[in-house]
């Protein structure tokens, strides 16, 4: 299972949003900015949507935070993974997906 590339960009006076990502079970594998790993296993025929191809591992029990402004992607290990994430802020309609084909989070927000 794979949460395709997105970015949390600065807009009106916030910063953008911080995500903390943390393993509950399995492993997730984070896919940040920067030099690229060797062995990255993108979604067939969205190459050009995944650029972000840092990898960084987590266990049960790691934990990981994407600053605002990087872009970034997860992706389940084999045996699958359970998750939890911590924001500063949500506000899914912030978020930009590249893939125009995904539907990213798809959240109503409510008063």
């Amino acid at each position: 299972q794979t949460l395709p590339q997105n970015v949390h960009p600065a807009y009106d006076e916030e910063p953008g949003k911080e995500e903390t990502l943390r393993v509950l079970y399995g492993h997730t594998k984070v896919f940040v900015e920067g030099q690229a790993s060797t062995e990255v296993h993108i979604p067939a025929g969205k190459d050009q949507y995944y650029t972000a191809r840092q990898e960084i591992t987590l266990n049960a029990g790691g934990q990981y935070s994407v600053a605002p402004g990087i872009k970034h992607w997860f992706q389940a290990g084999t045996q699958g993974s359970v998750n939890m994430t911590f924001q500063n802020r949500v506000d899914e309609t912030k978020n930009i997906f590249d893939d125009p084909d995904s539907l990213g989070c798809p959240i109503t927000l409510s008063d």
